[in-house]
């Protein structure tokens, strides 16, 4: 493995709250049990929709406010129900797109606006169809890339200016120092903090357990020091103070309650 330019690592498992280290019960989502589903948060609110129940794949949708602690049920996804699909968040507006139906994979892509409760199709990705996908956003441009369509890893990275509602296909997923196709993967974790992104987990040859920096200037990736976690796919990422966290996921029968964070500026110390 490389030495790291930004020093990374994985540390110990700890509690999700950096400020006050523990988890509090919230009210349950009143929508039906689900995988495969996306969310996503806009203005200090969270969305939840789509996925599958295990005998239908979903459309609705729903907003949690944390300041009420309540959900209530907003405007269903227009689109195809659909689980394994991605999203993100551009300048106060939801993406959701990808994903598969139960029948095809898809690639299409939705725009969703809180302040009125619509939905807008819009540019689908370039490339393939595609389900287990991962998304990411750096200073409000989205990527989209990875993930699989006819048990075929797909190669590709795209990225979304939300402005034009262009795609532009960006560098394959590839080592950059090597050529290697180590990064491709489906039902794999991004983050980004600190002006890069960071993929991680996810399953390709075999359940992995490695992670990758992206620079959107250079277009380019370098793999920094593994998840220390077990190997998993169909965790959820995101980033909280400049952080990077991992958590939940599964590996063959085995599913985890653990969470991890990642410090990108922080020197990896094996001992820890």
């Amino acid at each position: 493995m490389l030495a790291l330019v930004l020093a990374a690592s994985c540390t110990d498992s700890i509690p999700s709250d950096p400020d006050e280290g523990n988890w509090v019960e919230k009210s349950d989502f009143e929508g039906a049990i689900r995988s495969g589903a996306v969310a996503f948060s806009i203005n200090g609110l969270g969305f939840v929709g789509t996925g599958y129940d295990g005998g239908d794949r979903l459309s609705d949708f729903w907003q949690y406010d944390p300041d009420r602690d309540a959900w209530r049920r907003v405007s269903d996804f227009p689109g195809v129900a659909r689980s394994g699909a991605v999203a993100y968040v551009i300048d106060g507006k939801g993406y959701i797109g990808t994903g598969f139906d139960g029948d095809n994979d898809l690639k299409d892509f939705w725009e969703y606006d809180p302040a009125t409760n619509l939905w807008t199709q819009r540019t689908s990705v370039g490339g393939s169809k595609r389900l287990g996908a991962f998304s990411f956003v750096v200073e409000g441009v989205a990527y989209v890339g990875g993930g699989i369509h006819n048990d075929l890893y797909e190669e590709d990275l795209w990225r979304y200016d939300a402005a034009t509602d262009l795609w532009e296909e960006m560098n394959e997923l590839t080592d950059d120092d090597t050529g290697d196709d180590e990064l491709l993967r489906a039902y794999g974790v991004a983050f980004a903090t600190n002006g890069k992104a960071y993929l991680s987990t996810g399953s390709g040859n075999g359940t992995l357990d490695d992670c990758w920096e992206y620079d959107p200037v250079a277009d380019s990736w370098l793999e920094v020091t593994g998840f220390e976690g077990r190997g998993r796919e169909g965790a959820t990422g995101f980033a909280i103070n400049d952080l990077g966290y991992v958590v939940t996921g599964r590996n063959g029968t085995s599913r985890f309650d653990d969470i991890w964070h990642f410090n990108p500026l922080e020197a990896y110390e094996e001992d820890d």
